[in-house]
């Protein structure tokens, strides 16, 4: 994995402390609609399937995945609460309806976005210098400009210097109703939707800890089966169902719904702000809009500030940004990293277009000659990667790690959940799905995984004979490997490897070693009779399994049948194997050769094998017995 110039890592880490930061773009790479222009799209369909319940109206237009959300949110009664919440959200709401219209103008030019952040700011700065302008005893040209200005989301509403206060509390209030919509839509419609995508740069980093500016748990969703130790701080919190508030009727002079709305808004913790804009020297005095303020938001909602810990943490740390467009609106937290000596950022970006914008938004955060100093040189702390493209999760190595996770923690799942991943396994393994398992490695990871929740037994053959047409079917480079890789703490302070998974390591490493020993025997020019050819077996410590006795056995025919060597000479080989290194798995492998062969001359030879070993059997048996008595 490249992680950008002069950046030394791997798969396994730098060492560093490994930082994700996400932002929206995250969700979008993973199949979510989680854009503005998605949540207004809900708003508007809600208002058209609330309008056709409650007032009989015509049955709005949507596509299949919204109406057959809206008829079962509509439909079904334990649902209510929400749809009372909705409408109590977003009835007349002033800055949803105020969006409406924009993103309405931006559709006549064939635009489909809208930012509310920034339209949020543009509303709140025109409002505060209409306080400023207000105050005067005259009524300059600028007045009414920006009088009219803010009649785009006040519309009718006398707008006079004395109302400005309930003005202010007015639209802070529609705000906080807003974001409790918002809240509801991540939550019950983006949230009900399965991810069926991963980013494999993601699936690379596993990070250490993960900083999110989304209201979405997607990291947890998709990465978090086998990240299992990283989770997720919200800074701008997280979307919870917090629409119970509706369920009880709390009701309040003049208003049924508005105690409820309000206990609602107060339990909701999402920032959904703007930035700082007055200058430094003007903002302890000015406070009348810093409710609006992202820095305030947070401090008030006490969202994650995990992220401060990590930066006292004395070292270096590498910071993985992706999906979020490095806008000023979060330029105080994103400082906080940017201009630390000890953090080196790796910025993904999706296309040439998005990067001209990532260091355009950069230069106003850090300024022209920082961002230079940090891009430039031999050892720059920031660079640009293009991401890699978001691939299916079903049926990829990812989709295996994250099976791994799960059985990791089947115990914590609901049974019916953990039912159905060890049925998807066994039904992997009975169709030799060789792309699933991937390489010995992952067939190791899973073997341990299962072995640590006492079902290791069970799956131990199939496994291995997995792991072995992995190298043999599919050609995986065969390896040997370290039974310390797959060490954990014990609670009695020990570390180590599971036994029985070591034990499954040295029976991978034995086929190993003895497949490549064979495969040189191949390919060599020196004397390959099969007396040569299977010496090695005699002296590996390693047992002779399957896939190596067919090899041996097709060997032995050819060599029956060809006549070259003397009869005796090559029975007596193939004794001393079946009764030798392949004795385990012999007499099984013999029967079971002899079940699919019709060849009446191969039948014979397998039946006197199986003979030669039961002999061989009793006659160990009773010199076993003999010993016993003497004793």
């Amino acid at each position: 994995m490249w992680l950008g110039a002069n950046f030394e890592t791997d798969e396994k880490g730098t060492g560093d402390m490994k930082i994700l930061m996400i932002g929206n773009g995250f969700d979008l790479e993973h199949g979510l609609p989680t854009k503005y222009t998605d949540f207004l799209d809900y708003i508007i369909t809600f208002r058209g399937y609330y309008a056709r319940v409650y007032q009989g109206q015509v049955k709005p237009r949507c596509d299949a995945d919204k109406g057959d959300y809206f008829e079962k949110l509509f439909s079904h009664k334990k649902n209510h609460y929400k749809v009372e919440a909705l409408q109590a959200m977003t009835k007349d709401n002033l800055w949803i309806d105020y969006f409406i219209k924009v993103r309405e103008q931006h559709l006549k030019n064939k635009e489909n976005w809208i930012d509310f952040e920034s339209e949020i700011s543009r509303i709140v700065q025109d409002l505060d210098e209409f306080q400023k302008i207000a105050g005067s005893s005259s009524r300059t040209e600028e007045y009414y400009h920006y009088k009219e200005k803010l009649r785009e989301i006040l519309e009718q509403e006398d707008l006079t210097p004395e109302a400005i206060p309930k003005t202010i509390d007015k639209l802070m209030l529609e705000l906080n109703k807003l974001i409790c919509a918002l809240e509801i839509y991540l939550d019950d419609y983006v949230g009900g939707k399965k991810i069926i995508l991963y980013n494999p740069d993601i699936a690379q980093i596993h990070p250490d800890n993960v900083i999110s500016f989304n209201y979405t748990d997607t990291f947890r969703k998709v990465y978090g089966e086998y990240d299992t130790n990283t989770l997720p701080s919200f800074v701008h919190g997280m979307a919870t169902d917090h629409t119970d508030r509706f369920r009880v009727r709390l009701r309040k002079k003049g208003d049924k719904n508005a105690n409820r709305v309000e206990r609602t808004i107060e339990k909701n913790n999402m920032v959904l702000g703007i930035d700082e804009y007055l200058p430094e020297d003007r903002r302890a005095a000015e406070i009348d809009f810093i409710e609006f303020k992202k820095f305030y938001q947070r401090i008030y909602k006490g969202t994650g500030n995990e992220y401060k810990k990590w930066l006292l943490a004395n070292e270096p740390k590498m910071l993985y940004i992706f999906g979020h467009s490095l806008d000023v609106t979060d330029r105080d937290l994103l400082r906080e990293f940017l201009e630390r000596d000890d953090v080196k950022t790796v910025v993904f970006y999706l296309d040439n277009k998005q990067r001209r914008q990532l260091i355009t938004n950069l230069v106003k955060i850090l300024g022209e000659d920082a961002v230079i100093e940090k891009t430039y040189g031999n050892n720059p702390s920031i660079v640009f990667q293009k991401q890699s493209p978001a691939e299916k999760i079903e049926n990829s190595k990812f989709d295996l790690l994250r099976d791994i996770g799960r059985v990791r923690r089947l115990c914590e799942m609901p049974e019916a959940s953990a039912r159905v991943l060890l049925n998807k396994i066994d039904t992997k393994i009975n169709d030799r799905d060789l792309e699933y398992f991937g390489t010995q490695v992952e067939v190791i990871d899973l073997f341990d995984a299962l072995q640590r929740i006492g079902l290791g037994e069970r799956y131990k053959d199939d496994l291995y004979h997995i792991a072995v047409s992995l190298v043999e079917e599919v050609g995986c480079e065969p390896k040997q490997f370290n039974e310390e890789d797959w060490s954990c703490g014990e609670y009695d302070g020990s570390f180590g490897p599971d036994a029985d998974t070591a034990a499954f390591i040295k029976e991978i490493n034995s086929f190993t070693w003895i497949y490549q020993n064979a495969h040189e025997q191949e390919h060599t020019d020196e004397e390959d009779d099969i007396f040569s050819k299977y010496e090695y077996l005699f002296h590996s410590d390693g047992e002779v399994r399957e896939p190596i006795f067919k090899r041996v056995w097709e060997d032995f025919r050819k060599a029956c049948s060809e006549g070259a060597y003397s009869q005796k000479k090559l029975w007596d080989f193939m004794r001393s194997i079946v009764l030798g290194p392949a004795q385990n798995i012999a007499y099984g492998t013999i029967r079971k050769f002899r079940q699919e062969t019709d060849d009446p001359i191969e039948i014979a030879q397998l039946t006197e094998l199986m003979y030669e070993m039961e002999a061989n059997e009793y006659m160990e048996s009773v010199a076993e017995n003999l010993h016993n008595k003497l004793d």
